[in-house]
């Protein structure tokens, strides 16, 4: 419970460094350090918006989360069911060649997981674009 404004304070800036700071550098072609200078004012000066962005970034990054989640485990239900039968199949004739399947499962369902999370990641990433293009204009 100690650590809870610690958390805080470290999203709030985790939101100004990549969802502010990071977009000035790229289109101002500044320093992070310079960037960061230049956001903070406009930030403080819209500290009402700032604190709705930040209530929206929460509520994205959850819903989002929840999501990608939710895909992530149905991928990984269906390629137990999958791979667990081959694993059952192949580890009655030998324990050794049970391992087969296991391996080229864990592999598919890693590169299968990533290969998910790209979209919903990238969503959240245009959507704080568009909200920063909002917010610095």
């Amino acid at each position: 419970l100690l650590i809870l404004p610690i958390i805080i304070l470290m999203n709030v800036f985790n939101g100004v460094v990549n969802d502010f700071a990071l977009l000035e550098v790229i289109n101002t072609e500044k320093g992070l350090i310079e960037s960061i200078k230049h956001v903070l004012p406009k930030l403080k000066q819209d500290w009402g918006e700032f604190g709705i962005y930040l209530i929206i970034r929460l509520l994205v990054n959850t819903l989002v989360g929840i999501a990608s989640f939710s895909a992530i485990m149905i991928l990984t239900v269906l390629y137990l069911l999958i791979f667990g039968v081959f694993t059952i199949a192949l580890g009655a004739i030998n324990s050794v060649l049970a391992a087969i399947p296991v391996v080229i499962g864990i592999l598919a369902w890693l590169a299968t997981s990533w290969y998910v999370s790209v979209p919903f990641n990238t969503y959240k990433y245009s959507y704080f674009v568009e909200l920063y293009n909002g917010f610095i204009d």
